[in-house]
């Protein structure tokens, strides 16, 4: 009876040392577990964080952009002094009429903003003025017209109109037939793909060539 009470107790003391086994590996386990899925979750984390910083700096990119094309943005007033003259008033009185001519249109291109394009007048746009004429032909007619003494008083008014605002210019295009015609086109094209150029307002005869451009 003795021995199968010893046999009886080492059988349950293996026992329990087996569930005391089991019970080490399962702790062991848990605690690997943890580990591994606590550095998952660091990884997943940091990499979170790395995305956070880059969608950040992309942000910050991207507003820099935008506030460099408002700060640069600009409307240009694109005309064609062979077809759209001055009026004549402005013409004979040359230095004030060059400087009065400016002033109107100035004026009226804020007022076409403001009334018309009521987000590009919120951004203080700044104004560009370039009228392409044929300076000699036009202070020719101007003196066969009597509207000037001499054709040359025309570069009177041209300078004061010049020297009005920075950015508005009456540019001589050449004598030849289409000077100022090649020069409003190549001005177009240049500025319809600059994304500081927020509006361009064209000033040309109604033929069939600035037709075929505008519908491009």
């Amino acid at each position: 009876m003795g021995d199968n009470l010893t046999a009886s107790m080492r059988e349950q003391y293996t026992q329990l040392q087996n569930i005391e086994f089991k019970r080490d590996q399962f702790v062991a386990r848990f605690f690997d577990e943890r580990e591994e899925l606590q550095h998952r979750l660091q990884v997943v984390q940091e990499q979170r964080n790395r995305e956070k910083e880059v969608a950040t700096k992309f942000r910050a990119e991207l507003d820099s952009v935008a506030k460099s094309r408002h700060r640069n943005a600009f409307v240009l007033a694109l005309i064609d002094g062979d077809c759209m003259s001055f009026l004549d008033h402005l013409l004979r009185t040359l230095e004030v009429g060059g400087e009065k001519a400016a002033e109107v249109l100035r004026t009226a291109i804020n007022h076409h903003i403001e009334t018309s394009l009521p987000k590009l007048h919120a951004l203080d746009v700044r104004l560009v003025v370039r009228i392409y004429l044929n300076v000699q032909d036009f202070g020719k007619t101007l003196f066969e017209n009597g509207i000037l003494e001499y054709s040359e008083d025309l570069n009177r008014f041209i300078c004061s109109f010049n020297k009005k605002f920075p950015l508005f210019e009456i540019v001589n295009a050449g004598d030849d037939k289409e000077c100022a015609d090649v020069k409003l086109v190549e001005n177009f094209k240049l500025s319809i793909r600059d994304v500081h150029c927020k509006q361009i307002i064209f000033g040309g005869s109604p033929d069939n060539g600035y037709a075929r451009l505008l519908d491009t």
